[in-house]
C-alpha cells in the first residue's frame, strides 16, 4: 500500500452492464482519467451542470483533486469527438488515517 500522499498505480476500469464506468477515491484524494473527451459535465437530477469544483478536463484527461466535504457519488458525463457519450460515477469515501498519521 502506498504511503500517504504517494500516487496509486493506474488500473484498467471497465463499464458495468449499463455502460457506466466507476471509480472510487478517498476524500481529499486525486484522480486522473484518460477519457478522451472534449467536454464534460456533472449530472444533477439528470441535468448537465459544470464539472465539480477542483476538477478540470484538459487534453482529453479528466483531473479531480476532491476537496474537504466531497463525499458520496458524483455522476459525470463526458463527450468524445463525434458526441460519443461516456458515463462515469465517482464514489468519494471518507478519508481514513492510520494511528501513526494521527500522532
Amino acid at each position: 500500500m502506498p504511503a500517504a500522499g504517494e500516487p496509486i498505480e493506474a488500473a484498467q476500469i471497465t463499464a458495468d452492464a449499463t455502460g457506466i464506468y466507476s471509480v472510487s477515491m478517498e476524500e481529499l484524494g486525486r484522480i486522473e482519467l484518460p477519457v478522451g473527451a472534449t467536454s464534460g459535465y456533472l449530472l444533477l437530477n439528470g441535468e448537465r451542470q459544470p464539472l465539480p469544483v477542483g476538477s478540470s478536463l484538459k487534453g482529453g484527461r479528466f483531473y479531480w483533486q476532491a476537496g474537504l466535504g466531497f463525499l458520496g457519488h458524483y455522476d459525470l458525463l463526458f463527450e468524445r469527438p463525434g458526441n460519443e457519450p461516456v458515463r462515469m460515477r465517482v464514489e468519494i469515501q471518507p478519508k481514513t488515517y492510520s494511528k501513526t498519521e494521527l500522532r
